[in-house]
């Protein structure tokens, strides 16, 4: 069954996406997969951001750009980290579970994932998010992993895509960190009080996506200076990520 071909082809008018040279991006892919790609077009989708298109002129449709890898890839990894923590945390509660995934998941933490495999110089960008610095975005370096493991897992199935997801962020799991409780605000707001601190703020810094797939960033400031950020889908969901950093950052 031909599954790759279901996430879209190349641009339309031209060679398919001629910034990722046609011996650079088999040569990245050899040192990141545990097998030769069968389907390199997918790769090169996967490294390929909206901006591309969008800026070039070209019509917008689904299978453009990686987003719809990103999709499928999000949701693999949740699975394998799942998986993983069940396993090596076994008589762990769920709810401890819950929180452990979250960490592991978040924006950040796979950003610096795509950052350690150099996957942001891979991606094809359109000329302005190039001029904007957009390589070294957190959220699209986060966004090229998920994608990359939608590829995966399209093109070599589940075991390899699991295999990569374990490879690389298995550590993380292994450490299992103790993470706060879900009402993370209420508790750095009890910690910062003691300590005499009550100029507590969260402020959303960045907001991006369409509107049916907005994604928030939250930092939280004390006494004006940033202790934490979080990142997720809703303001809500943002603040209580960034409540979770500034936490683990006061008990390291």
């Amino acid at each position: 069954m031909s599954r790759p071909g279901e996430t879209g082809g190349p641009p339309e008018g031209g060679a398919p996406h001629e910034e990722v040279s046609a011996a650079g991006l088999p040569r990245a892919l050899s040192a990141l997969l545990p097998e030769p790609p069968r389907n390199l077009e997918l790769y090169r989708l996967a490294f390929t951001h909206a901006s591309y298109a969008h800026e070039l002129g070209l019509p917008e449709r689904p299978g453009r750009s990686y987003e719809r890898l990103e999709f499928l890839g999000d949701a693999v990894i949740q699975l394998a980290v799942s998986e993983l923590l069940a396993e090596l945390r076994p008589d762990a509660p769920e709810g401890d579970l819950t929180r452990w995934r979250a960490a592991i998941v978040k924006a950040a933490a796979l950003a610096e994932v795509s950052e350690r495999l150099g996957l942001g110089d891979l991606a094809v960008l359109g000329p302005g998010e190039e001029a904007a610095g957009g390589r070294r975005r957190r959220k699209l370096l986060a966004d090229l992993l998920e994608a990359l493991v939608g590829a995966i897992h399209l093109d070599l199935g589940w075991e390899a895509a699991r295999g990569f997801v374990r490879r690389h962020l298995g550590p993380l799991a292994e450490e299992a960190p103790a993470l706060p409780p879900e009402n993370a605000r209420g508790l750095l707001q009890e910690h910062l009080q003691a300590q005499g601190k009550s100029d507590i703020r969260y402020e959303v810094v960045s907001v991006e996506g369409p509107p049916h797939r907005r994604r928030f960033t939250v930092e939280v400031l004390v006494e004006g200076r940033a202790l934490g950020r979080g990142e997720g889908r809703s303001k809500k969901e943002a603040a209580r990520r960034a409540a979770e950093e500034a936490l683990l950052r006061i008990r390291a």
